[in-house]
């Protein structure tokens, strides 16, 4: 598994480095706009056809959204780097590739088979952040380093736990 994420981001910095001049990019915003949506999407489909076998999958696609986000959203606040294109220093690192690799290691885990899909999938909405200059390649890189650990961590949690990480984290709460 770890050698597909690998893999994706290698894309990603082969990809993004000679495109990231190229802001008019149609294919790279399309990806940046709706490639996040049709991942969560292709999770709610999976979990419909997976007869029940795999139940966690959208407790832990909500896990990973909440914590990458929160995560994500705390180190853009320390770090305030600014964005290649100027508007804002939130760049790093990119929300949209420790989401999106954060719901592929999700997806790999509950279909071994098609994690090439969904690492190439998120590793192109990386490259799409760089591409048009919203971020800058080390920031899509923070962020899928970001996403899969936390997946991966929040997986482990789940399998030596037997329950949804922030819905444990929850219940202890009260």
């Amino acid at each position: 598994m770890r050698l597909a994420w690998i893999g994706a981001i290698a894309c990603v910095l082969a990809a993004g480095l000679p495109a990231a001049g190229r802001a008019d990019d149609k294919f790279a915003r399309k990806l940046t706009d709706w490639g996040p949506a049709a991942m969560v999407a292709a999770a709610l489909l999976e979990n419909q056809t997976a007869e029940g076998k795999k139940e966690g999958l959208l407790s832990h696609a909500l896990d990973v959204a909440l914590v990458t986000g929160a995560a994500t959203e705390i180190l853009k606040s320390v770090v305030r780097e600014d964005r290649p294109n100027s508007e804002n220093d939130g760049s790093f690192p990119s929300g949209h590739a420790s989401f999106t690799f954060g719901l592929a290691t999700v997806l790999a885990q509950d279909k071994p088979k098609q994690k090439w899909l969904w690492y190439l999938t998120a590793g192109a909405i990386s490259w799409s952040r760089v591409a048009l200059r919203a971020h800058h390649t080390r920031d899509v890189v923070a962020g899928a380093l970001l996403g899969h650990f936390a997946a991966d961590e929040i997986l482990a949690y789940d399998r030596r736990n037997g329950g949804a990480f922030t819905v444990s984290l929850w219940h202890r709460s009260w």
